[in-house]
């Protein structure tokens, strides 16, 4: 098949981390929406002399479409000084068995963030907020009176980006019978992720849900402490979603519109881009998509700078990337056309479909290996290793062929947007081109937090009508 999915669950560690706020419950399951497991998570707590360890461990066995299990390993650890004061953070993935490390150490008011891939090391220094917290907010949760204050809101660093979110809890309109903690994210203003988790009778987290698009994954207290095999969850199956209506093969290059509503208080705006526009309404949204139907991104000197830097996924100053659009951008080649030869460049290299992780540019390009989201870093990273300025693109795309059993379906997927010869277009390099079905919830620089978040937004919508737009006959 080749239609390219992202793996949703490369966040879920980070999103749940410090969501038990009694040390009682240490350790919990991993599920589908469904209810097959996916894996188990983890949370332990050491004291020693010279302070405090907090490890937070997510352990995931997955198979697509009929693949051998791939065992997943996110760990994140906390370490404080004896006077409660965290000094380093570390995030490590291990997909079978490609390694990556990302480690923060905490100065102040800084947090200086070191990434370690296979042949490359990075780093950059945040600025930190006053009210930075790095336990998930459960110290300030244990005080609050929600009566007395509708919300509890602070700022927490999540290396992987490397960037700062600002978090919010509350709890969103419910039923007398049932009590919810909601937890929602935000970067740069942007609502970035949602969660939700059931209180009690004696006001403790129970079970917790994570909205995604397709079924969505939970996490609920592990029954017993013996050990679990992990190989019924498949991937493929646990984000399909049956689209509410058929789009014929003549239509997929018209224009199209989208319409959206929200189930509940919870309201964001999608991205805009040079083929999709976004009007708000009075219950959600309507997505316009055409080939000129969007404003496009910014096209300010700092956005496209910002556009053409190299990152922690985006490794577009690494010789091996340079090369490449080098050899693509050629004698006087235009921008489209560079990025149309590194697409076709990109997509040969790319030899193996892989699901289970999410690798940087040039983790992708040494392994050969990847799914769409890899597909997209690489040709992100390339674009601006050619001087263009690009953007990775998080949303979802209609295939009207059978996969995985199901036809005329919406699945996850990652796309790019770049600058070229004047204007923000798209470019898809793991299906050949991009058309009206691919509907942006996000936009970012590869890194899996804002991939994962536009597959978090598009699950949080309810479905409205579709509508091919007809252009008027000229008189």
């Amino acid at each position: 098949a080749r239609m390219k999915l992202y793996f949703i669950l490369i966040g879920l560690a980070v999103s749940f981390n410090g969501a038990a706020f009694c040390d009682d419950i240490i350790r919990h399951d991993i599920l589908t929406g469904s209810g097959e497991q996916l894996g188990t998570f983890e949370r332990t707590v050491i004291e020693t002399d010279t302070g405090r360890v907090t490890t937070v461990r997510q352990i995931l066995n997955v198979r697509a479409d009929g693949t051998r299990p791939t065992r997943v390993i996110n760990e994140k650890v906390r370490v404080e000084t004896p006077a409660g004061t965290v000094s380093r953070l570390e995030f490590n993935t291990q997909v079978g068995r490609q390694k990556t490390e990302t480690i923060a150490r905490i100065n102040d008011a800084t947090a200086t963030v070191t990434r370690r891939v296979k042949g490359d090391t990075r780093a950059i220094t945040l600025a930190l907020p006053d009210d930075t917290r790095f336990d998930n907010g459960a110290a300030l949760m244990r005080a609050w009176r929600p009566d007395i204050e509708p919300e509890v809101t602070f700022h927490t660093l999540d290396p992987r980006g490397p960037h700062v979110e600002r978090i919010i809890y509350d709890s969103p309109p419910q039923s007398d019978e049932t009590r919810i903690l909601r937890r929602r994210s935000y970067v740069e203003g942007q609502l970035y992720g949602v969660s939700y988790f059931d209180i009690d009778a004696d006001g403790q987290l129970g079970a917790g849900r994570q909205p995604m698009f397709g079924e969505g994954v939970a996490k609920q207290a592990t029954v017993d402490d013996e050990a679990v095999t992990l190989d019924r969850a498949n991937l493929v199956e646990s984000v399909l979603f049956r689209s509410p209506y058929r789009i014929p093969a003549q239509a997929i290059d018209q224009h199209l519109r989208y319409t959206f509503t929200f189930p509940d208080d919870l309201a964001f705006a999608p991205p805009e881009t040079g083929e999709q526009r976004v009007r708000r309404t009075d219950a959600g949204f309507t997505l316009d998509i055409c080939e000129t139907c969007g404003p496009g991104l910014p096209t300010d000197a700092t956005y496209l700078a910002e556009a053409r830097a190299p990152t922690f996924w985006l490794q577009a100053d690494h010789a091996k990337l340079r090369r490449a659009a080098k050899r693509a951008r050629g004698n006087g080649r235009s921008d489209r056309e560079t990025m149309d030869r590194l697409a076709s460049w990109g997509a040969k290299q790319m030899r193996t479909v892989d699901f289970a992780g999410h690798y940087s540019a040039l983790e992708a390009l040494s392994l050969r290996r990847g799914d769409c989201t890899e597909g997209a870093t690489v040709l992100a990273a390339l674009g601006r290793a050619a001087g263009i300025p690009t953007k990775v693109v998080s949303g979802i795309v209609y295939s009207r062929e059978r996969y995985h059993g199901v036809s005329h379906t919406f699945m996850p997927h990652a796309w790019v947007v770049a600058y070229t010869d004047g204007e923000w277009r798209s470019f898809d390099m793991s299906l050949d081109g991009f058309d009206s079905t691919h509907l942006a919830f996000s936009i970012g620089d590869g890194d899996p937090g804002s991939i994962q978040s536009g597959h978090v937004l598009a699950g949080l919508v309810d479905w409205g009508p579709m509508t091919q737009v007809k252009q008027r006959p000229k008189d």
